[in-house]
Formats: C-alpha cells, sequence, structure tokens
C-alpha cells in the first residue's frame, strides 16, 4: 500500500501535465510558431507535446516548459497582436515660441501619416504637445501611430524610419533636439 501511494504522488505531476496538455489543445491560446510572453519567460513556441511545451528563446535557447505550469500562469500571445504600436515622447529645448511648436507638430504628423505602414484612421496617427515643465527639456511632444505588420523585424525597420523621419522634421522646422549636455561636452 506504501508503494501505491509513492507511485500515486509520483504519477500527480504526469497526469497534472497532461491535463495541462489537454487544456493547450483545447483553449488554444498559442500555436506553433507563435511568439509568446510567460511568466519571466518569452520565445517562440517550437512544438506542443502532451506533457510539455518547447518554446525558443531570442537568444536562441531551448526552454522545455511543463504544460501545467503554462496552464496555470498568464500567457501573453504576441503574434496575435493585429498590429504594433509605436510610441514615442520627443523632448523639445525651452524657449521655442508657440509657432514654431505648432510647425513642428503639423510637420510630424505629415511625416508619420506618409508612412506605408502606418495606420490611418480617426485620430490616428497622433502628434500631441502633451508636456510643458520645467528644466532643459521641459516641452514634450508625444508621437502615437499603430504600425500595420505584427512582423517584429518589418516594425523595427518602420519604427527606425519613423525616427528618422522625427529628427528630420525637427530639423526641416529648425528645432535643435541634440542633448544640450551632451552639446557642451
Amino acid at each position: 500500500s506504501i508503494g501505491g501511494i509513492a507511485l500515486a504522488l509520483a504519477a500527480q505531476s504526469t497526469v497534472e501535465n497532461l491535463l495541462g496538455g489537454v487544456t493547450i489543445f483545447a483553449d488554444r491560446p498559442f500555436r506553433v510558431g507563435d511568439q509568446i510572453r510567460f511568466g519571466t519567460g518569452s520565445g517562440t513556441v517550437e512544438s506542443i507535446g502532451p506533457r510539455s511545451t518547447r518554446i525558443r528563446g531570442a537568444d536562441g535557447t531551448l526552454t522545455s516548459v511543463p504544460n501545467a505550469d503554462l496552464a496555470k500562469t498568464q500567457l501573453v500571445n504576441v503574434s496575435a497582436r493585429p498590429n504594433c504600436v509605436f510610441q514615442h515622447k520627443v523632448g523639445l529645448p525651452s524657449g521655442l515660441s508657440s509657432a514654431r511648436i505648432e510647425a513642428l507638430l503639423a510637420e510630424l504628423r505629415r511625416r508619420v501619416a506618409a508612412h506605408p505602414l502606418v495606420e490611418t484612421a480617426f485620430g490616428l496617427p497622433r502628434v500631441r504637445l502633451v508636456g510643458l515643465g520645467t528644466g532643459e527639456r521641459n516641452i514634450e511632444v508625444e508621437v502615437f501611430a499603430r504600425i500595420l505588420t505584427t512582423a517584429t523585424p518589418e516594425f523595427l525597420e518602420a519604427q527606425e524610419a519613423l525616427l528618422l523621419d522625427i529628427l528630420r522634421g525637427a530639423e526641416a522646422c529648425g528645432v535643435d533636439l541634440a542633448d544640450p549636455a551632451a552639446a557642451g561636452q
């Protein structure tokens, strides 16, 4: 009878992982090829087995996660997003006139909306003056857009192009975004 109890206790985690696998197969929170975040880990799902799921991290490592653990934890399926979000704040130097700030906002709106992967809908993309504070960088502009891709490399390429366009727009409006502390060094 002690052997039976020991066997039952040993089989408990196996049964728990099998039930976790059934839950994953039934709920379909992710599929092979999806990029997910779970607990403190993240990566691309390579295989879903009856006992565990294998996830390839960005650094190339392969993690085998018991299905029971995945069934209990909060999962984020990054691949299920309909688009990517571009959201950056730009600090402007103090002393700019309201006319120059308005011209810069208009130029940035034009440039961001012109990118082929930026969604144009009511209120999007958004370039707004969002902060007036104290110090050398007391004027803040937020740029928000939805990028019409779910592929990380394509998003990063679009983000780079938009950031460069923001810099070019500031230059075209005569606004120096260079860090005043770095400029004195």
